[in-house]
């Protein structure tokens, strides 16, 4: 490979041409957030020289940013973050009405709690926790050590996982959902020669978001305190969802009814607490939506940041690039993660109610199968969604656009570049189940391993001692996901700097791009708008 590669910012082949075709774009397209001047993106073929957030009468010397930090970026979609913050509240005073309302506990203790929470389990699972962060870690180097293997091994992995469960679903007399997955599997395995082509892409794209990982470990620490944040929330949800009742019991109305064999029995109903567990479970859906949704945004403008300004002779906008991402995503576009969020959680709420209503009218059975082929299609939908959401915050991430404009262009960016983006986020997911499954599996062996030589009350019931294992499972595979999922939103955000932006991406990272552009030149042909 010459070194004009490494210098010519355009693909293999190109000859660039004399002058400038700009194509201004709208006015929610602004460069960076971070926020930065307006911005001109280039038509494709782009010009010979332009240089990333500047207009043509600003640039300077070539090679030059000549960037300027815009330090007023505006609020978008403040509605949705006004509307969420109410929700939010509302929630909050209800937990403090439901909770002090409780009566003090003198009750003794059940057998499970005086089995289960012991302070030697509180070591077995403080254990377990420690070990996972490490095996989470090794886990990241490894990638970096060897990703074309551990791709080629997640992807046979993941083959055998959805095997296994088919096979096990079929012994369990689930005949449908076995059959499903054995054929799925299947149909897998078979397109490995194809899923192979894709692999030497997804490569380099692992190896530069772990560098970037190396580069700033504040990801892994933000992923680590954002974990114990959605755990305080999980848990104050919970005991506000079982005090419910007791608070609001006496909006109960009952009434005396006689039935055919002339017994009389009474019949109670209270609307009011049905109420407030649809809002509940609606505020838990928003909730969790938006506190994920925040870090993932977070983490594709730290992203963004490091491929349009990383060796620039400016330097970085901001002396902290993750603080200043994760305060933007927490205010001037909080507004538009909480729209995204919005729609996901009224799905998830619909779907929520179907299943109640279903569970509750079991004897129906025409009333069953409306609702679970209701809840099929509403299933896919909300996967559809919450993909599509997760390159609509990168959007927001990298340009601060409003949700709608942001949604907009990523289904530019979906038509032209859906099927190359699905395979990319496919084998990085393979990598993060694999790992998250072999985690599980250790933290549960050790579990079992502990319970047996600490706890021998528990290991004596072989009952109690399969449900602490299986704690252990979860709680590895959970801490292994959150860690592991910077890697997910790195790889996606930096799928679409290539897409949105490759050129910028070819004057600061020419070796990445070279790379890329000389086997998948289409992976850097820009998306047009």
């Amino acid at each position: 490979m010459n070194n004009n590669q490494y210098t010519n910012p355009y693909p293999p082949g190109y000859n660039a041409q004399p002058g400038f075709n700009f194509n201004q774009q709208n006015d929610f397209q602004n460069p960076p957030q971070g926020g930065y001047d307006a911005y001109t993106k280039p038509m494709h073929p782009p010009p010979p020289v332009p240089e990333y957030g500047v207009a043509p009468d600003q640039f300077g010397q070539p090679g030059q940013a000549n960037i300027k930090y815009n330090k007023t970026p505006k609020f978008r979609d403040l509605w949705a973050a006004i509307l969420f913050l109410a929700f939010f509240g509302l929630f909050v005073v209800l937990a403090v009405l439901f909770i002090s309302a409780m009566p003090s506990g003198s009750s003794k203790p059940t057998s499970v709690s005086s089995t289960f929470l012991t302070s030697k389990n509180y070591i077995t699972l403080g254990s377990v926790i420690v070990v996972s962060f490490v095996i989470s870690i090794l886990y990241l180097f490894l990638c970096k050590a060897f990703p074309y293997g551990i791709i080629v091994c997640s992807f046979w992995f993941s083959v055998l996982f959805f095997l296994a469960t088919g096979i096990y679903y079929i012994f369990a007399k689930i005949y449908f959902a076995g059959a499903l997955l054995i054929l799925f599997s299947l149909l897998y395995a078979f397109s490995w020669r194809g899923w192979k082509r894709a692999i030497p892409f997804t490569k380099l794209i692992l190896q530069n978001v772990l560098q970037v990982i190396t580069k700033f470990p504040s990801t892994i620490v933000l992923t680590i305190f954002w974990s114990i944040l959605a755990i305080a929330f999980n848990t104050l949800w919970v005991v506000t969802l079982t005090s419910a009742p007791n608070y609001m019991e006496k909006y109960q109305t009952c009434t005396t009814k006689t039935d055919s064999n002339g017994n009389t029995y009474r019949s109670c109903s209270n609307t009011n607490l049905v109420l407030t567990y649809v809002f509940l479970a609606f505020t838990y859906f928003w909730t969790i939506q938006v506190i994920f949704n925040v870090l993932h945004t977070a983490i594709c403008g730290l992203f963004a940041t490091y491929y349009f300004f990383d060796g620039t002779p400016e330097g970085y906008p901001t002396k902290h690039p993750l603080l200043a991402s994760l305060g933007r995503a927490s205010t001037y576009s909080f507004g538009s993660i909480c729209f995204g969020s919005l729609i996901v959680a009224i799905i998830q709420t619909i779907r929520a109610i179907l299943n109640y209503i279903r569970h509750s009218d079991d004897n129906n059975i025409i009333t069953s199968i409306l609702i679970v082929c209701a809840d099929c299609i509403l299933s896919c939908i909300e996967a559809l969604v919450e993909y599509f959401n997760k390159y609509a915050y990168i959007e927001i991430a990298i340009y601060g656009k409003p949700f709608m404009q942001a949604a907009k262009d990523t289904w530019h960016l979906i038509k032209e570049r859906g099927i190359e983006a699905l395979i990319n986020d496919s084998l990085i997911n393979n990598v993060i189940l694999m790992g998250s499954f072999m985690t599980g599996v250790i933290c549960a062996l050790l579990t079992y391993i502990l319970a047996r030589v600490i706890n021998t009350s528990l290991a004596s019931n072989s009952s109690y001692l399969v449900g602490f294992t299986f704690v252990g499972f979860i709680f590895g595979a959970s801490v292994f996901t959150t860690i592991n999922g910077v890697v997910q939103s790195g790889a996606s955000a930096t799928f679409v700097c290539l897409a949105e932006d490759p050129y910028a991406i070819a004057r600061n990272k020419p070796e990445l791009f070279s790379q890329i552009a000389e086997h998948y030149p289409d992976v850097v042909r820009g998306i047009h708008y």
